[in-house]
């Protein structure tokens, strides 16, 4: 898929990062936004701490007393990492993975806090939703964060990322011709 801007580029297992200091900044306010989530236990981590047994809520909790503390250590950890990198114009394949999961974190914690809770939740599902409404800013804080994820995930995947076909979307049930990224010379 073409892309006017990359955030990313690679060569051997350097990747540059081109991503502008004021989308830096956004981004180290979401992951500081994440970490003072993760530390005080606050709303939007319901997903990044799935439950382990779902039809046992007794073993559950029992997994969450043992592991939660674990988990918070693991991803602050990830977060630590970025931090320590997020000012470098290069960083390593390890660091890169280390963003990953640093940005996804808090696109899956905003997503929780916007309501998303089930596959093919798309913005509508917010509407109406005006430009003043706290939840617009967030939404766009996910879409930057989505695109972000895409370009490094692009950069770290041997041949890059590989798109669905027309006919593979249609037998999903969607509407390929509504997706404008799709090349018109796409296989069937």
């Amino acid at each position: 898929m073409p892309r006017i801007l990359r955030w990313f580029t690679r060569r051997d297992d350097v990747i540059k990062v081109r991503v502008p200091p004021a989308a830096i900044n956004l981004l180290r306010d979401a992951l500081d936004d994440l970490r003072a989530r993760l530390l005080s236990g606050g709303d939007g981590l319901d997903r990044l701490f799935p439950a382990a047994y779902t039809h046992h809520p007794g073993l559950d909790a029992e997994y969450q007393r043992y592991m939660r503390e674990e988990l918070v250590a693991s991803r602050m950890h990830a977060l630590d990492a970025v931090a320590q990198s997020l000012d470098s114009r290069t960083i390593t394949v390890a660091e890169a993975e280390g963003w990953l999961q640093a940005i996804n974190a808090a696109r899956v914690s905003i997503g929780t806090l916007l309501g998303v809770d089930h596959d093919g939740w798309t913005p509508e599902d917010l509407l109406p939703l005006e430009d003043d409404d706290p939840r617009y800013k967030l939404l766009i804080l996910a879409e930057f964060l989505g695109t972000l994820l895409h370009d490094l995930l692009d950069v770290l995947m041997p041949d890059g990322l590989r798109y669905p076909s027309k006919k593979a979307l249609r037998a999903a049930g969607i509407d390929a011709d509504l997706l404008l990224d799709l090349e018109d010379d796409d296989p069937e």
